[in-house]
């Protein structure tokens, strides 16, 4: 894991008590970032009930890939949440940014089987449509 500097930490913590314009501006920062932030981020999306800094946080990790099984498998719990926005953000996600879904198929499955909203469903599907014989 990078090491990151004070200025690197100040973005991570204005994700979680600024505003919103001021998130955005650490999102930007944060995701041309050449250091690897993915579990910092996933820490506070597990850590935070805030439904704009979980979409802000699964916003910065669609842009990057996922390289940790256990980022998969956060995100992936996310399919389950009470809101959709949030939901939405984690299934375009996993959908933009992860090479490792083998290790969620039945989540997904679960996910796509439960989801009520059509347009979440179908991103999620499409996740499960890579994989026709997983």
């Amino acid at each position: 894991m990078d090491r990151l500097s004070n200025t690197d930490m100040a973005l991570l913590a204005t994700l979680t008590q600024c505003t919103p314009r001021e998130r955005w501006r650490a999102r930007q920062a944060i995701i041309c970032m050449d250091k690897n932030v993915e579990s910092f981020l996933i820490d506070i999306l597990n850590q935070t009930e805030d439904e704009g800094v979980k979409i802000d946080i699964l916003m910065i990790l669609s842009k990057k890939r996922i390289t940790c099984p256990a980022t998969v498998q956060a995100v992936t719990r996310h399919l389950n949440h009470p809101k959709a926005r949030v939901r939405a953000g984690a299934a375009d996600t996993l959908l933009h940014a992860s090479p490792k879904l083998r290790l969620v198929l039945a989540d997904l499955r679960h996910a796509v089987a439960t989801e009520k909203n059509p347009a979440i469903r179908q991103t999620i599907q499409k996740l499960l449509d890579r994989y026709p014989h997983g």
